[in-house]
């Protein structure tokens, strides 16, 4: 929008629409500021190339410690819905930003966001690959002025603390980012074989599947008859007439 479809020319916009629309574009370039923000300490301990000169850091000093404190502490204090861990993601989130808009500006590949699936399982890795660079040279830094492969200069105490902090900042990133994927399953789909069947073919492996298995007969309730009860027109055992025939012993048949 910023380089190809400026807003500020759209005569289909309101003219407070065209000068919205145009400053939140500059939002995406805040990764260019990050990005300094992490290569200073760097520049000056191996380079010797320094952001601010020596005489005006004094100066600029107390005027960013009251901007830090009115920008990030009291957003903290006052803020309590936002915790740490989202300002850490948004001051970490410039990678996808500078992907974006170097391929736009530079000509490059086209950037395509991917999303979380089966065939992405390691897109945390890849997406945490420029802060895991970043903290492995850090380190690396560290450990050379430690052995003494690197020689220490006192007067660059302040970028060396600078650089500490950002290590652990970085270091705590990573650790959140991972503990967090691993909470979260990601499914594998797996891929079903479709198979193109007529409707005769169907019907006939159907067929074939419910002759494999003849049906079961089911069974019928027989009907319950009770005893004693009279019918019009039928003759119950129990009003039939009954015989009785005495029992004569051997002497009265002599």
């Amino acid at each position: 929008m910023l380089l190809k479809h400026n807003t500020l020319f759209n005569r289909r916009l309101h003219p407070e629409q065209r000068v919205q629309f145009f400053l939140s574009n500059f939002y995406y370039l805040s990764g260019i500021s990050v990005i300094i923000y992490l290569i200073s300490p760097l520049l000056a301990i191996l380079l010797n190339v320094k952001p601010l000169n020596d005489a005006s850091f004094w100066q600029w000093l107390p005027t960013y410690a009251l901007f830090f404190c009115t920008n990030f502490l009291f957003f903290l204090a006052f803020t309590r819905k936002h915790r740490l861990q989202s300002v850490m993601l948004g001051m970490f989130s410039f990678v996808p930003y500078m992907k974006a808009f170097s391929s736009e500006f530079l000509g490059w590949r086209k950037f395509k966001w991917k999303t979380t699936n089966s065939r992405s399982k390691g897109i945390i890795t890849k997406l945490l690959f420029p802060y895991i660079i970043y903290l492995v040279f850090s380190v690396a830094i560290g450990y050379f002025l430690a052995t003494g492969i690197l020689s220490y200069n006192p007067g660059l105490i302040l970028y060396y603390a600078w650089l500490a902090i950002d290590v652990i900042i970085v270091a705590i990133f990573l650790l959140h980012a991972y503990a967090e994927t691993s909470k979260v399953a990601i499914p594998v789909l797996e891929q079903q074989d479709q198979f193109d069947m007529s409707t005769a073919e169907l019907l006939a492996e159907k067929q074939q599947t419910e002759n494999l298995v003849p049906p079961q007969p089911v069974p019928q309730p027989q009907p319950q008859i009770k005893r004693g009860s009279r019918l019009k027109g039928s003759i119950d055992i129990d009003d039939m007439p009954t015989l009785n025939i005495p029992v004569m012993s051997r002497e009265a048949k002599n």
